[in-house]
């Protein structure tokens, strides 16, 4: 985020797709960098223990990729969250296609609305 932040790319970046972010919840990313991209993807894996660790035991680690960026979703930041860990993004999730092919390339290949993707419960008693 601190290349993005200092502004070191001549051109405005298209579309930032994060997954499994180890940034705080608390980092305003709308603030910080929305000026120096035109969309946002957070994609969080709700049971990402990995991060559950990070944030735990590594000092200026945390885990937006598993609880997401504070803030409002709007049509240039959107925070999605899937049920999985630390690797759901190298999987097939219900299709032949991978995550990556079924949630990134539609947006990379086409400008397309952000859409909202939330596989949490209510019963999840590691989501804030």
């Amino acid at each position: 985020m601190k290349l993005i932040e200092k502004n070191i790319f001549l051109n405005k970046i298209e579309l930032l797709i994060l997954s499994g972010s180890v940034l705080s919840p608390n980092y305003n990313i709308i603030e910080k960098i929305s000026s120096k991209v035109n969309k946002i993807i957070n994609d969080c894996g709700i049971n990402d223990k990995v991060l559950i660790i990070n944030r735990i035991f590594v000092l200026g680690l945390n885990d937006a990729g598993r609880r997401g960026f504070y803030g409002q979703n709007n049509d240039k930041f959107i925070n999605r969250y899937f049920k999985g860990g630390h690797s759901l993004y190298f999987k097939n999730k219900n299709s032949n296609k991978s995550f990556m092919e079924e949630n990134w390339l539609p947006y990379i290949l086409k400008d397309k609305d952000l859409k909202v993707i939330d596989e949490r419960n209510s019963n999840n008693i590691f989501l804030d």
